[in-house]
């Protein structure tokens, strides 16, 4: 038997439906799910593509007294039993079985009319019709094959890549068997919002309206509000005066911004609030869900608002499901092609372009092989830090995000906006500390699913249904973020995580200092011999790598995979030095390392004693000149020098507007710019 495929978004068919015999078995595969079309002429009106019917009986609420509902009934009947012998059982489409039980005709009959069918099953798939798609398509009698191919899949670009998706998942849910197991189940749940939402996509905001669907013009608002920082009280003016000068809408049209955000979390764009103690003791949670107050500290969970008696919680956590916007990367066939960029396309070459070519993506190869075989895996990366959301430095508050980034994807790619990935936001007003594991229990739960059972994932590129998993390569921090994340402590004698036991930590007057940058360097290199820095030689090799290490190898005998699980975030540390070494340099107040103390602990340390400072008559010292602290005269060059620098356009800001008036300041760098100067 030959087969004849059609892959989605294809205009003509690897062989037509006129080189086809009339009683050939065709098996054509229509966004990856195959049908069966047995023994039929190949007459286009006889496949039942088109097949138009007053579905008005569906919204009939009184349904025993009409006879439109049940005439609309026995017409449901004769359809789904044309084909059908005596005996045959049929899907029943109720309120209650959801096509997910088959029952005799008679019995159906009765359902729907006692019951009510499902008023968002448009598209009696389970039944005998076809899906439909985004156009109308012309008459069977003024086409041949070529055309007729190209008509079925033929997307309209004005609605975008979004409606093509939502199809997809629309048709990849209705015909996967799997779910009609349980129809109870929170698939079918997702399967019946899906359906609401491929609805949405089809249906326009007004009449005459040709550039927006429903869907469409949702999600471009709400878009707008984001980029734009709108008010939600400003949000919702420019919403009525759209509905009050807009023709006739649709009724389904969203005009608050309450009701968009319920509208768009069908979608799976919306998250889950989550009760937490004050003290981040627990989660009101799971099993604690119910709890009234904290099993640690025996405290209420809520503050009370005395006027209104309300319950407050103390604390909200807000957390997004990942499942759903993994899922949502593989259901645009651009997107899906390239998370099997850094499998497929990536060159081996040596040059470090990608944490493919990194050596710790390679060790996790060999130790997961089963894994990495399926290049569609998603790996990700996890970052967190806190930030004042007011944008008022004054005012002590810290939230922490945490933000997930797939690796999968092209370099230029996979660290961009949009496919950054918020996870949590931890609510505030001061740091978690080493409580953000309390925080993190929704986010582990579902990433240890989703690597050991994994999540059944609509492909697009190639119309299948795959496994899809998900492994969480490493963190990035910067370092106090890192002591969050990883447990181990960054203040101390012990800070250095690689060092451990024998890190070269000194105790100073006001802080605790390390001196063994030296190690690092070659063995034969002259600083070793020099004891101007603190007035000792080095003799001591270079810290061990991760696997020569005897405290980290005791974690690779273990279930640790990951050469690297935690990591530093070089951009971040990149601009701490170039604020310290440029306020160095130029004296500037706050950031200036050559302070009074500094000039004590040399003298502590009893080395560099031209820098010692210089007691005067008084009982005041006096500091010695340093040279590596510019003059007034250095200085002005130093920043007429950085006016003349004229970068390429997006390489770098002005720098020349960091610079104050008098000159001789610079404040207001980014990281980028950090990164600029110090090379």
């Amino acid at each position: 038997m030959k087969s004849y495929h059609i892959t989605p978004g294809s205009r003509e068919l690897n062989g037509t439906l006129a080189q086809l015999s009339p009683e050939l078995e065709v098996c054509t595969r229509i966004a990856g799910f195959q049908i069966i079309h047995h023994s039929f002429p190949l007459k286009l009106m006889e496949l039942n593509l088109v097949h138009k019917m007053d579905k008005s009986w569906m919204m009939i609420k009184d349904r025993l007294k009409s006879k439109e509902s049940q005439q609309g009934v026995k017409s449901f009947i004769d359809f789904a039993t044309k084909d059908l012998g005596p005996h045959d059982e049929i899907r029943c489409p109720c309120v209650d079985c959801l096509n997910g039980t088959k029952h005799s005709p008679q019995v159906v009959r009765l359902h729907l009319i006692r019951r009510g069918i499902v008023c968002s099953y448009r598209t009696w798939v389970h039944h005998g019709k076809r899906v439909p798609l985004c156009h109308d398509y012309p008459s069977a009698s003024n086409i041949d094959g070529e055309r007729y191919g190209a008509a079925i899949f033929d997307i309209d670009d004005n609605l975008g890549e979004l409606p093509t998706m939502l199809e997809k998942i629309y048709m990849s849910g209705l015909m996967d068997d799997h779910i009609d197991e349980s129809p109870n189940s929170s698939k079918r749940e997702n399967l019946v919002k899906f359906i609401r939402l491929f609805d949405d996509a089809r249906r326009k905001v007004y009449p005459e309206c040709e550039k927006f669907s429903v869907l469409s013009f949702v999600n471009k608002m709400l878009h707008i509000k984001v980029y734009n920082k709108w008010s939600n009280k400003s949000f919702n003016m420019v919403l009525q005066v759209l509905k009050e000068i807009l023709p006739k809408c649709d009724e389904t049209v969203p005009w608050t911004l309450y009701e968009a955000k319920k509208f768009l979390h069908e979608l799976g764009l919306g998250y889950e609030t989550i009760h937490a103690f004050k003290n981040d003791c627990i989660l009101f949670w799971k099993d604690n869900a119910k709890q009234e107050n904290c099993l640690t500290c025996k405290e209420s969970r809520y503050k009370f608002n005395n006027q209104s008696g309300k319950k407050i919680p103390h604390k909200i956590l807000r957390y997004f499901p990942l499942t759903s916007r993994l899922k949502h990367l593989y259901m645009s066939k651009k997107i899906a092609a390239d998370m099997r960029w850094h499998k497929e396309k990536c060159v081996d070459d040596g040059v470090l372009r990608h944490p493919a070519d990194g050596q710790t993506w390679k060790d996790f190869d060999m130790q997961y092989p089963k894994f990495s075989v399926e290049p569609r895996h998603v790996r990700l990366g996890l970052a967190t830090d806190g930030f004042n959301p007011f944008g008022n430095m004054s005012t002590s508050y810290s939230m922490w995000p945490v933000l997930l980034m797939p690796y999968n994807l092209l370099p230029w790619k996979c660290m961009k906006e949009p496919y950054l990935m918020m996870s949590m936001l931890i609510p505030g007003p001061s740091s978690p500390g080493r409580g953000i594991d309390v925080y993190l229990q929704p986010l582990v739960e579902e990433l240890k699913n989703l690597w050991e059972h994994g999540v059944q994932t609509y492909d697009a590129t190639i119309g299948e249904i795959f496994t899809m998993h998900v492994a969480v390569m490493w963190t990035i921090n910067d370092f106090p973020s890192y002591g969050t994340l990883s447990g181990w402590t960054t203040k101390g004698y012990l800070a250095c995580p690689n060092c451990n036991m024998d890190a070269s930590s000194q105790r100073l007057r006001s802080k605790i200092g390390y001196m063994g940058a030296r190690w690092h360097l070659p063995e034969n290199h002259i600083w070793r011999r020099s004891k101007l820095f603190n007035g000792q030689n080095v003799h001591r090799s270079k810290p061990w790598s991760y696997r020569e290490n005897k405290y980290c190898s005791k974690l690779i005998r273990g279930h640790i995979g990951c050469m690297f699980r935690h990591n530093l975030d070089v951009m971040h540390i990149e601009k701490n030095i170039c604020d310290n070494l440029v306020g160095t340099l130029l004296s500037i107040d706050g950031k200036n390392k050559d302070t009074d103390k500094a000039h004590l602990d040399l003298e502590d340390m009893r080395i560099r004693k031209e820098l010692h400072l210089k007691r005067r008559s008084n009982g005041s010292f006096e500091k010695p000149p340093v040279s590596y602290i510019l003059s007034p005269v250095e200085r002005q060059g130093f920043c007429d020098f950085l006016k003349l620098i004229k970068y390429p356009d997006g390489y770098a800001t002005n720098i020349s507007s960091c610079l104050t008036a008098q000159g001789g300041k610079l404040t207001g760098l980014k990281t980028h710019d950090c990164h600029v100067l110090l090379q």
